[in-house]
């Protein structure tokens, strides 16, 4: 039986081409997001190179590992020490993603 996106006609892998095409899509998102904080962690914000050195950095998991170090260490832009709650946040974040 044929679910509601695909008819009788569609490839049969068609669905599944589909759901890892999502995957890939909300994948990409998340990947770019974690790029900008990395850019706001290094200070990178007004820098041209910023978008090749978070690529050179290479595979999400090291993105997230750099994230997750510079957040446990993290200053207030007054130079104070960052909350627990907020350090406690953003480690929950990581490993959600």
């Amino acid at each position: 039986m044929a679910s509601a996106n695909m008819t009788e006609t569609s490839p049969p892998f068609a669905g599944a081409h589909q759901a890892i095409g999502g995957y890939f899509c909300a994948f990409s998102r998340v990947e770019q997001e974690v790029g900008e904080i990395l850019k706001v962690v290094l200070g990178l914000q007004n820098n041209e190179s910023a978008d090749a050195i978070v690529g050179a950095l290479g595979d999400m998991a090291k993105k997230l590992n750099l994230v997750s170090v510079a957040s446990q260490t993290a200053k207030k832009i007054d130079g104070s020490e960052a909350s627990a709650e907020w350090k406690a946040s953003v480690k929950t974040k990581i490993d959600k993603v």
